[in-house]
C-alpha cells in the first residue's frame, strides 16, 4: 500500500515539458534528424525523459513538438540548468540547429488525466490546446474527467494537462489514432453521442479559443 501511495504522489508531482520548435519552411525534418543523431547522443534521458517527438502534419506547419517528463518541478529546473551548462549541448547541438529554428515555445504542464502510452503501432497523433475563460481551467478539467466514460467509447486521450507556467487558463490533451480516417470516424461517433454533446455544449461555454495539431512521430520518438 505504501508503494501505491508513493506512485500516486509521484504522478501528481510529475511535470511535463512541451517544446514547440517553429522552423523555417521545409527545415523541420532536418531538425528532427539532427536531434535523432546529435541531440539524443548528448542528452539521452539524463536531462528529462523523452516521451514523444513529432513533426506537424496539419495545423501549424514546419513545427517540431517534443514532450519530456520530469519527476517534479525541482527536477525539471535542476536538469535544465545542468543541460544549459553542458558544453557539447551548446557547442554541438544548439549551434547545428540555430539556422533552422525561427522561434521556440516552451510550456510546463501538470496532468489531470494520467499519462498512458498506446498499445501497438499507432502512428498519428493529435495535440489539442484550449484557452479557457479566466480562472475556468480547473472547472473545465473536472467536466472533461466526468465525461471520459462517454468519450472512451470512441477512443481515449494519451494524457490531459493544465499549464503549470505560462498561460494559467490553458488546458490540452493528446490523442492517438491508427490513421487520419480513424480520427475522423472516432470524432464523428463522439459528436453523434448525446451525452458527449452535453459536455461539448457545457464545456464550450468555458472556452475562449481552441487549436489542434495533427502530428507524425519521428523514428526516434518513444511514442510511435
Amino acid at each position: 500500500m505504501i508503494t501505491k501511495i508513493n506512485e500516486e504522489e509521484s504522478e501528481i508531482d510529475m511535470i511535463y515539458e512541451l517544446v514547440k520548435f517553429n522552423c523555417k519552411p521545409g527545415c523541420h525534418l532536418l531538425l528532427a534528424e539532427i536531434d535523432s543523431k546529435i541531440g539524443i547522443e548528448i542528452r539521452g534521458d539524463n536531462f528529462g525523459k523523452l516521451e514523444g517527438y513529432w513533426l506537424s502534419e496539419h495545423g501549424v506547419l514546419n513545427q517540431v513538438l517534443v514532450l519530456r517528463s520530469y519527476k517534479n518541478l525541482g527536477d525539471c529546473d535542476t536538469l535544465s540548468d545542468k543541460l544549459n551548462k553542458n558544453s557539447r549541448w551548446s557547442d554541438e547541438y544548439l549551434k547545428s540547429i540555430d539556422e533552422l529554428v525561427v522561434g521556440t515555445e516552451r510550456s510546463l504542464l501538470t496532468a489531470f488525466l494520467p499519462f498512458k502510452a498506446p498499445e501497438g503501432g499507432r502512428n498519428i497523433y493529435e495535440y489539442r490546446c484550449y484557452t479557457t475563460k479566466n480562472g475556468k481551467a480547473d472547472a473545465w478539467s473536472k467536466m472533461f474527467i466526468d465525461a471520459m466514460p462517454v468519450r472512451k467509447k470512441y477512443g481515449s486521450p494519451i494524457c490531459a494537462w493544465i499549464s503549470k507556467f505560462g498561460n494559467a487558463n490553458q488546458v490540452s490533451h493528446l490523442w492517438c489514432f491508427e490513421s487520419l480516417e480513424e480520427r475522423l470516424a472516432s470524432r464523428a461517433l463522439a459528436a453523434a453521442d448525446e451525452e458527449w454533446q452535453n459536455f461539448v455544449k457545457n464545456g464550450g461555454e468555458l472556452l475562449c479559443d481552441m487549436s489542434s495539431c495533427v502530428m507524425i512521430p519521428h523514428h526516434h520518438s518513444p511514442l510511435k
